[in-house]
C-alpha cells in the first residue's frame, strides 16, 4: 500500500478579500526596487513562493521541536498551474521521514490533470491518519488550506469551509527533522505551484478562527503562533520567522528565481454549488420544483443573480435569485414555477450562472442526470457502472466520485440496499484480494457505508450489503465515493446501486449517526503502539427508543505470531458502561469467518478458502452490529481487543511479512419514532387536492418539527399558474389543515387537463413533497 493513500476521503471555497492583500499591494506599487539573494533570484514585497522542480525546497532551520502535541493547526495560501496526479505528490508543508514514519503532511494533488484534492497525513501512536478532501481545488486560482488536529479528530478546510474529517488515534509522533514548506523527505513530491503566509500554530484553531483571519496580517506575537512565513521579506539566503524565534527558513539546493505573483481574492465570484432537488425517484412523477444551491465564492456581497435552466441542451427557463448573500454565504433557491425533469428515458438538468462582473466561470455550471426507472416498483439508484478502477502511470484512479440526488426525506422506507459487484476489465482483473469501501461524504464529514473484499483474479456477482443504519445520510444531495485499493494497471470495473425498500417493519423511521472510530491502520500486538481504541463516551438524545452499534472491522497482516492479523481466531470484547453504575454489559465478538471454503465467488485463482479474521474473498464484509440497552443518561462504550503479543515486530519486508493490523469503522445510531426534539425539520407538504365546484381544496400537512406562521399556494392548470395566495395561518408539527383557493378555475381548453397546487415556505428543506397533482 502506498504510505499515503487514505483511511477517509467529503466542500470549497474561495478567500475574502484582506488588509494583508491591500498592504501587500500598497507595498508593490511602492516599492520597486528588488532585492537580491544571493545567487537565487529577485524577490519584491507582496509575493509568494513558488516550486516547480524536485531539488527545489524551503527548508524551516531549528523547527524540530515547534510542533510536540496532540492539538496544533497548519494553514497556507495554495495555487498550483497543475496538480500532479496524486495528492501526495505535492507538498504543501511537512515533517516526514522514510523510517521510521513520524511527522506530519499537508500536501495536495489533482486526478489526472484534473482538480485537486487536499490531503493531511499524520503518523500516531498506532495508527497512520490520511484525511482526503474530494477533488475540489481547481487550478490556476488560490485557495486558503489548513489541517487542525485536535484530539480526537482532525478536520481539513478550504477557504474556511469544513470539507473533510476523520478520527485520530491518540499519541502523534512528532518527526525529528526540520518543517519543510513545498518539499517532503521523500523523493518525487515536490510542490508544482505557489504557496503563501504559511502558518503553524500549537494549538487546534477553530473554524470561526480560521475564517476570520485567514486573509488578515498577523503580528506574529498572536497566542499559540508558532511559525509565520507571510513571504514578504529576505536576508540574504536566510527567511526569517514572523514570530520571534530562532527558526530561520532557507532555500535547498536553489539556484533559480522563488518568486511569483502573491495569492489574489476574487472580489465577484457566484457559482452553482449542487442542484438538490427534486430527487431521482419524485423527478418522474411529473412536474416539480427546482431546488439548487448557489454560493458566493468572492469577497464581496452579491444580489440579483441570474440563473439559466436547461434540459438536454435546450433552455428552458431563467430565473434570478433575489437576495443579497454576503461574502462565503449558500442560498438553496427554488422555482415558484414546475418543471418536468423526466420527459425522457435520460434527462440532463443544467444550471447555470451569469453574473455581470464575475471573471470566474468554472464553477458557474451544475448538471444532474435524471434516468427513469425501469419498474416504478423498483426503487433503485444506479450510483457506479462498471467504473473502472485501477493504478500506475496512465491508470484511471483507485477512487471514484459521483453525486446523486436521493429522497430528502426517506423515513418511508424501511430498508435501504446497496447491491455491489465487481467484474474484469479487457486486460484481465486484478490477481489478488483487495479492499473495497463505499464512503458518503456529509457536511464535511465521511462514513463508510460497507466494505467487500475482491476475488483473487475473476469477476464476481453482486453482493448485497445493508445500509439501512445510515438512511440519515442516504438523503437529499450525496457525494458518493468508491475505493478499490488495487496497485495494477488491471484493476477492476464496479457496479454499485441502492435500493430503496418501502413498506414491512418500520418502527423507528427517525435516525442519526455518530462516527466512533474510524481506521484503517491500527496495530496490533506491539508494545510500542498504543494496544486499545479510546473509550467513546455517549450522551443518547432524550428521545432515543433504540440504538445500534454497528462495527465493521477485518484483519490485516501476515507473517505474524498466530497468523495476525489475517489469519489469527480473536475473540474481543465489547463493554458499555452506564455512568454512575458498577455493572457493565459484556458483548462478546468473534472476529473470523469460518465458511470462506463455502464461498459463492468459487473458482478464484488464489486461496480463497482459507478462512480469516472477519472476511473471505469474494464476498462483502458482515458488520458486527448489536443493540445496546437504552435509557437515560450517559455511558461508555469499550471495545477491547483480546491481548495478542507478536513476537515478530521486526524485519517487515511489505510482502510475505507484514505489520498486524486492523480496518475499523464503528458508529453508534440512534433511532426514534418522534421527530420532534430529536431532530430539527422544517417541511410542508401539500398532501392532495380535489375539485369542488370549480375551485381546488388543497390538504396540507406540516411534516416539520417547528411550528409554520404562513405560507403561500400557488395553482396551475396545464402548467401555467393561475393564482397564487398567501395562507395567514397557523400549522403546528403534524397538523393538517384543508384550504380552498379563493380564485375559481378556469375554463379548461381541452380534456383531460392537469391540475397541480404548490405549498411555498421560507427554509423548507424538501421540495420534493411541495406539490399534488390532479387529472380531470
Amino acid at each position: 500500500m502506498h504510505p499515503f493513500l487514505p483511511t477517509s476521503i467529503l466542500s470549497f471555497r474561495l478567500p475574502q478579500t484582506s488588509a494583508l492583500f491591500h498592504r501587500k499591494i500598497w507595498f508593490v506599487s511602492l516599492l520597486f526596487t528588488l532585492l537580491s539573494w544571493a545567487g537565487i533570484g529577485n524577490e519584491a514585497v507582496g509575493q509568494s513562493l513558488r516550486f516547480s522542480r524536485e531539488e527545489e525546497g524551503f527548508i524551516l532551520r531549528n523547527s524540530e521541536n515547534v510542533v510536540r502535541t496532540d492539538s496544533f493547526t497548519v494553514e497556507a495560501w495554495i495555487n498550483s498551474p497543475h496538480w500532479r496526479n496524486a495528492w501526495w505528490e505535492n507538498t504543501i508543508v511537512s515533517v516526514d521521514e522514510r523510517e521510521p514514519r513520524k511527522g506530519f503532511v499537508m500536501s495536495a494533488g489533482g486526478r489526472r490533470g484534473g482538480a485537486g484534492q487536499l490531503c493531511f497525513s499524520m503518523i500516531s501512536r498506532e495508527s497512520r491518519v490520511e484525511i482526503v478532501s474530494p477533488p475540489l481545488l481547481e487550478t490556476g486560482r488560490w485557495y486558503h488550506v489548513a489541517a487542525v488536529v485536535e484530539q480526537p479528530r482532525v478536520t481539513l478546510y478550504i477557504d474556511g469551509r469544513k470539507v473533510a474529517q476523520s478520527d485520530l488515534m491518540p499519541g502523534y509522533m512528532p518527526g525529528s527533522q526540520p518543517i519543510r514548506i513545498g518539499s517532503s523527505a521523500l523523493p518525487y513530491r515536490c510542490m508544482n505551484g505557489a504557496i503563501d503566509e504559511v502558518r503553524i500554530w500549537n494549538k487546534s484553531r477553530t473554524q470561526a478562527e480560521i475564517r476570520r483571519d485567514k486573509s488578515a496580517a498577523l503580528r506574529g506575537t498572536e497566542p499559540g503562533l508558532v511559525v509565520y512565513f507571510p513571504m514578504e521579506k529576505a536576508t540574504g539566503r536566510s527567511y526569517p520567522n514572523k514570530v520571534a524565534s530562532d527558526v530561520i527558513g532557507e532555500f535547498e539546493n536553489s539556484e533559480s528565481s522563488f518568486w511569483a505573483k502573491d495569492y489574489e481574492p476574487i472580489p465577484t465570484d457566484v457559482g452553482i454549488e449542487q442542484i438538490e432537488g427534486p430527487d431521482v425517484f419524485t423527478a418522474q412523477q411529473g412536474p416539480r420544483r427546482i431546488k439548487v444551491a448557489v454560493r458566493n465564492y468572492g469577497t464581496q456581497a452579491v444580489d440579483q443573480i441570474p440563473l439559466v435552466y436547461l434540459m438536454n441542451g435546450k433552455e428552458i427557463l431563467r430565473d434570478t435569485l433575489r437576495k443579497t448573500l454576503a461574502a462565503g454565504a449558500s442560498y438553496a433557491h427554488k422555482t415558484r414555477v414546475l418543471v418536468d425533469c423526466a420527459p425522457a428515458d435520460s434527462t440532463q438538468l443544467v444550471i447555470r450562472t451569469a453574473l455581470p462582473g464575475d471573471v470566474w466561470t468554472r464553477n458557474d455550471t451544475a448538471k444532474v442526470w435524471y434516468r427513469k426507472q425501469a419498474l416504478r416498483s423498483a426503487k433503485r439508484v444506479l450510483v457506479f457502472d462498471t467504473t473502472l478502477h485501477n493504478f500506475g502511470a496512465g491508470a484511471v484512479e483507485p477512487f471514484q466520485f459521483r453525486r446523486v440526488i436521493l429522497p430528502e426525506d426517506n423515513r418511508k422506507y424501511s430498508r435501504i440496499l446497496m447491491h455491489v459487484r465487481v467484474t474484469c476489465p479487457k486486460t484481465g482483473c486484478d490477481e489478488w484480494d483487495r479492499v473495497g469501501q463505499i464512503f458518503v461524504h456529509k457536511n464535511g464529514q465521511t462514513y463508510e457505508l460497507g466494505r467487500f473484499i475482491t476475488p483473487y483474479g475473476v469477476a464476481c456477482q453482486p453482493w448485497t450489503i445493508d445500509v439501512t443504519d445510515f438512511k440519515s445520510l442516504l438523503q437529499g444531495n450525496c457525494l458518493l465515493q468508491s475505493y478499490i485499493h488495487t496497485f495494477t494497471l488491471k484493476g477492476l470495473k464496479l457496479t454499485m446501486s441502492l435500493e430503496f425498500v418501502e413498506g414491512g417493519l418500520n418502527p423507528y423511521p427517525h435516525q442519526k449517526v455518530t462516527a466512533l472510530w474510524q481506521t484503517d491502520r491500527f496495530i496490533y500486538g506491539d508494545d510500542r503502539f498504543s494496544t486499545q481504541l479510546p473509550v467513546a463516551r455517549i450522551q443518547p438524545n432524550p428521545k432515543t427508543r433504540a440504538i445500534t452499534f454497528r462495527h465493521t472491522m477485518t484483519g490485516l497482516g501476515q507473517g505474524n505470531t498466530d497468523g495476525a492479523g489475517e489469519f489469527a481466531r480473536k475473540t474481543h470484547l465489547l463493554v458499555l458502561k452506564k455512568e454512575g453504575k458498577p455493572d457493565s454489559t459484556v458483548i462478546k465478538h468473534l472476529l473470523w469467518r469460518g465458511d470462506c471454503d463455502k464461498n459463492p465467488c468459487s473458482f478464484q485463482k488464489g486461496s480463497y478458502t482459507i478462512s480469516r479474521a472477519g472476511w473471505c474473498p469474494g464476498q462483502e464484509v458482515r458488520p458486527f452490529s448489536v443493540n445496546l440497552p437504552t435509557g437515560t443518561g450517559a455511558f461508555t462504550l469499550d471495545y477491547r481487543l483480546q491481548p495478542y503479543k507478536n513476537l515478530k515486530n521486526t524485519d517487515y519486508n511489505n510482502g510475505t511479512h507484514t505489520p498486524p493490523h486492523f480496518w475499523i469503522y464503528s458508529y453508534l445510531i440512534e433511532k426514534s419514532d418522534s421527530l420532534a426534539g430529536f431532530l430539527t425539520h422544517t417541511n410542508i407538504r401539500c398532501q392532495r387536492i380535489e375539485v369542488v365546484d370549480n375551485f381546488v381544496r388543497v390538504w396540507v400537512v406540516n411534516n416539520g418539527t417547528e411550528t409554520i406562521s404562513g405560507f403561500s399556494l400557488h395553482g396551475f392548470v396545464d402548467g401555467v399558474a393561475y393564482t397564487q395566495e398567501r395562507i395567514a395561518v397557523f400549522l403546528k408539527p403534524n397538523q393538517e389543515r384543508v384550504i380552498t383557493l379563493s380564485k375559481r378555475l378556469p375554463n379548461p381548453t381541452g380534456t383531460p387537463y392537469k391540475l397541480a397546487v404548490m405549498a411555498e415556505l421560507e427554509g423548507d428543506e424538501n421540495v420534493n413533497d411541495d406539490v399534488a397533482t390532479l387529472t380531470k
